[in-house]
């Protein structure tokens, strides 16, 4: 949908589908131009604009709850009709007939009728003397009528009686109709629980009746609380904290819930249940057991928002539901949204679990000039300024991470592992290649080695000599070459080079930076060629040789 189009329900936000399509949810088809025209009969008009016909998914939520109480307002009048109509039957009155004799002659049946007189014929009767006789101008002539007084008795006390039965105002109804009462099945109690509550409720079974420890997030200081942003060296001391500090407090607040930005990191490490003690690998299989077993309320018609991790004091991290393994804590949450693909990116297909990340996600298919807030770079996409300014103005640095060894302090893992190798020779995590069994300190580094060495991939070809590199950079470097520009140019000697790179290894010479250091005799040289020549010349062995039992590879 174009974000320039709003909802035509609410005209407040972006619309997420479309009015006239057909969608399925739950088994049910459904057309929201069609809903509204049967529940409120508003017939809406498209094409009176461009993407005229959208609908947010808040008005669709509350399109479905008017639908449903109309059709359970409906279900309810019928059920109290056929009430009313049974009720109406047990008390109708019925006529006894009597059959007397079968004329066997002419097959007549003959009905006896019994007459009985009414309270009040007595009093009429009398009534209608008195209107005869003042009709015929007897005023002054009595009217005696003969009465019998037992009779009278008699008929005031069944007419009390008969008051009596009335005052009492109960309703007769048969054993038949009382029957097909008790058959009726009660009215079910109909509530109607919108998506916040259902994830509310979700969460807080989840963490009441299992050993799943909440977190905001996983830095190079630590691990943080979900509840108070306080942050623990490990995973064990923040299930201390928790359970000490926030054994009552609820995780989320439904009225500040955002379900655009909802995600939970649970960890999951010895997954188990609180009342029977059973043990899981994932969350699925955990909220299966709690709602078959101890009937514990899940709602699985909405999408899950809560992230699974395993967490451990070793470097490397393992994914939960893999066995993908990542140096840090980002590119394992950056993984994690192939396990959830709630929202798909219509570019790229990546899945994502929240629309926020889906948000942030498809800035980088933004192509323009962005420029860098620190110097005069300007890149392509908004994700490579903001790479740059990261880790080259370090604009942005929040947490620091020290080295074991010398207390040193780095802004990320690769620079911190890196100085460990150089300074310390000691490796903080490795990757060993299965080919050539070098072993690489960044997964990353062992996946470019792969491709670079063994399955040599060459992508960036030069259009003047066809020659292929692995890299664009490399491939700048080698332009060089046709075009013969010696741009670089030595202040000491004012010898001029092509590369950058080769006039920064020519001022060593103007330095006396010996950084090349034979392993042999200690003998330090300026170049590396110079350092390659001394150990073949004096030691008769080649520098590859020599370096060749050190299997952890420099970055």
């Amino acid at each position: 949908m174009s974000k320039s189009v709003t909802c035509r329900c609410c005209m407040a936000r972006p619309p997420d589908k479309d009015l006239k399509t057909v969608y399925t949810t739950l088994g049910t088809s459904e057309v929201y131009a069609d809903m509204v025209k049967d529940c409120f009969e508003i017939h809406m008009s498209f094409g009176m604009c461009a993407a005229d016909s959208g609908i947010c998914d808040v008005c669709i939520t509350r399109l479905r709850d008017a639908c449903d109480f109309k059709h359970q307002i409906q279900r309810c009048q019928r059920q109290f009709q056929h009430l009313a109509a049974l009720i109406q039957d047990s008390t109708t009155t019925k006529v006894k007939e009597e059959v007397t004799d079968l004329d066997e002659e002419n097959g007549i049946y003959f009905l006896d009728l019994k007459e009985e007189a009414s309270d009040l014929d007595e009093m009429g009767a009398i009534d209608d003397d008195k209107n005869l006789a003042d009709i015929l101008g007897f005023g002054t002539v009595t009217v005696k009528r003969k009465t019998d007084k037992k009779l009278i008795k008699k008929r005031n006390l069944r007419i009390n009686k008969t008051h009596e039965k009335k005052s009492k105002s109960q309703l007769k109804i048969s054993l038949r109709t009382l029957s097909q009462i008790k058959m009726l099945k009660p009215m079910p109690t109909i509530r109607f629980t919108n998506e916040n509550s259902k994830h509310k409720n979700n969460i807080d079974n989840l963490l009441k009746n299992s050993n799943c420890t909440p977190f905001l997030n996983k830095t190079l200081s630590g691990i943080v609380c979900a509840y108070c942003k306080e942050t623990h060296p490990n995973i064990d001391k923040l299930r201390t904290h928790i359970k000490e500090t926030h054994s009552n407090d609820e995780l989320i607040d439904k009225k500040k819930m955002d379900k655009n930005n909802l995600s939970v990191k649970m960890d999951i490490t010895d997954l188990s249940c609180n009342a029977c003690g059973a043990n899981f690998d994932v969350i699925d299989n955990l909220i299966k057991h709690l709602s078959k077993e101890h009937e514990v309320k899940f709602y699985s018609d909405i999408h899950n928002y809560i992230l699974e991790f395993k967490l451990t004091d070793s470097e490397i991290l393992n994914c939960a539901l893999c066995n993908s393994t990542f140096e840090t804590f980002k590119m394992l949450l950056q993984h994690m949204n192939g396990h959830y693909r709630n929202y798909i990116c219509e570019i790229c297909d990546l899945g994502f679990i929240n629309k926020h990340r889906l948000k942030n996600h498809q800035r980088t298919h933004e192509i323009g000039d962005f420029q860098c807030s620190f110097c005069d770079k300007v890149f392509t996409t908004r994700v490579r300024k903001m790479c740059h300014e990261k880790y080259t103005h370090n604009s942005s640095a929040r947490y620091t991470t020290n080295c074991p060894h010398c207390e040193q302090s780095f802004t990320s893992y690769y620079q911190r592992n890196r100085h460990m190798f150089k300074e310390h020779n000691a490796v903080a995590a490795s990757y060993r290649c299965n080919i050539c069994d070098k072993t690489f300190i960044l997964k990353s580094k062992l996946t470019a080695h792969i491709k670079k060495v063994h399955l040599m991939e060459r992508n960036h070809i030069c259009p003047e000599c066809g020659q292929g590199f692995f890299i664009k950079q490399s491939l700048d470097e080698h332009m060089i070459k046709h075009n013969g520009e010696r741009v670089y140019k030595c202040t000491v000697c004012l010898k001029a080079y092509a590369r950058k790179k080769t006039l920064r290894e020519h001022m060593r010479i103007h330095n006396n930076d010996r950084r090349f250091k034979c392993g042999v005799c200690s003998l330090a040289f300026v170049q590396k060629c110079s350092l390659k020549s001394h150990m073949l010349s004096n030691h008769g062995v080649t520098l590859a040789e020599y370096e060749t039992p050190k299997t952890v590879s420099s970055p």
